[in-house]
């Protein structure tokens, strides 16, 4: 179930973790980043990590993620049946392990450091909610991914926000109202492209 093959396009896809478990391998900088990700997400999030940055510390004293204090065990993931499997240790040998060990337990798996192929990868997000836009470069290169995601940035405002909100308003109404899908369309256009 590998993904990253050089001349495959990622399928790209936004996912409902809330309440789904998932497992962070590795307790440094770069696994407290995806923890901060899968929590912002609503995920039920468990780090086995021996020891844990301060910011992966502090969560686990709140009690926002489970820590394992171990180093990584199969057994660990046979009891959490995790959804998603970050391989995030310094190790390629113990991220590679992690990432076997998960497949056979049919969780996707992101390799955070490229040794082995991972069934995704993390996307650049630029965040304003109701919105949400994910950029990617497929691996090729993290620096434009954040220098477009910088520019993305600058271009949606709050007037998009807003816009957002007037139009989940809308459409109940709208589907009411006007039932052939062509003319919603139409009608959404519309008012996307005015001077509203």
């Amino acid at each position: 179930m590998t993904s990253n093959a050089s001349n495959t396009a990622a399928y790209p896809i936004m996912l409902n973790l809330a309440g789904k478990a998932c497992v962070v391998v590795g307790g440094g900088r770069v696994a407290a980043r995806k923890v901060k990700g899968l929590l912002e997400a609503g995920a039920s999030v468990t780090v086995i990590s021996p020891e844990l940055v301060p910011s992966l510390a502090s969560l686990a004293e709140q009690n926002r993620i489970d820590w394992q204090p171990s180093e990584f065990r199969a057994d660990l993931l046979e009891t959490i049946q995790p959804f998603l499997v970050f391989a995030a240790t310094d190790s390629a040998q113990v991220n590679q392990r992690v990432a076997t060990e998960a497949r056979k337990r049919g969780a996707l798996v992101n390799v955070v450091d490229g040794t082995a192929d991972s069934d995704f990868s993390n996307v650049s997000i630029v965040r304003r909610s109701p919105i949400t836009i994910g950029i990617s470069t497929n691996g090729a290169s993290p620096a434009l991914s954040a220098y477009l995601k910088q520019r993305v940035e600058a271009l949606i405002g709050d007037e998009y926000v807003i816009l957002a909100e007037w139009l989940s308003e809308l459409r109940p109404e709208l589907q009411h109202f006007v039932h052939n899908q062509a003319d919603r369309s139409h009608l959404y256009q519309a008012i996307i492209e005015s001077d509203i």
